[in-house]
């Protein structure tokens, strides 16, 4: 008995963790003059999150999720939408590849690496 309470207790812990996540907004210097909303965070592995980010600019509303392996410093597009619903069963295929310092997907995914 006391052994489902604690699994319950810990599956609960990790459940919790892995996708309970309060939007936040991340400061982007290298594009100021659009704001950056971080929706979503997922664990995908040892090293890799997945990361779901809106902007909001001068040309509109758009939304990007991206695969970041954060040992390794790397990113790929998964999705990328003007809608959070066009991410919806989105899956672009690709190499991972560098992130660039300072640049847009550099700064959403540090701020994600540092979350997991």
């Amino acid at each position: 008995m006391n052994q489902i309470r604690i699994t319950a207790a810990v599956f609960g812990f990790f459940c919790s963790s892995a996708f309970a996540f309060e939007p936040l907004q991340i400061e982007v210097p290298s594009d100021p003059k659009a704001q950056y909303t971080v929706l979503d965070i997922q664990a995908k592995g040892v090293n890799e999150v997945s990361v779901t980010a809106k902007r909001n600019g001068p040309s509109g509303e758009s939304f990007a999720r991206r695969l970041v392996n954060c040992a390794e410093n790397t990113f790929r597009y998964t999705g990328d939408a003007d809608s959070l619903e066009g991410l919806n069963g989105q899956i672009l295929s690709g190499a991972m590849g560098p992130l660039v310092d300072g640049s847009i997907s550099d700064v959403i995914s540090k701020f994600a690496c540092g979350r997991v």
